[in-house]
């Protein structure tokens, strides 16, 4: 997803602001592996997210300015 504005400063400067985002609308997916398989503890079958990376890519938002001239 991309937004930019244009915004002229003279008649052959213009300045833009862009704010990108990658992966926006993913939802984390962590390796299902990786699960608390201790049968008395309270967390049994959970998948502890601190210990364990996403197995997908993670959303990347980024700011830009660009002068064009």
């Amino acid at each position: 997803m991309n937004l930019a504005k244009t915004t002229p400063i003279t008649s052959k400067v213009r300045f833009q602001l862009r704010l990108e985002a990658f992966n926006l609308f993913n939802s984390p997916m962590y390796d299902e592996r990786e699960y608390n398989q201790t049968v008395t503890s309270a967390d049994f079958g959970r998948i502890n997210r601190n210990l364990t990376g996403q197995s997908n890519f993670q959303r990347f938002i980024q700011l830009g300015f660009r002068l064009i001239f």
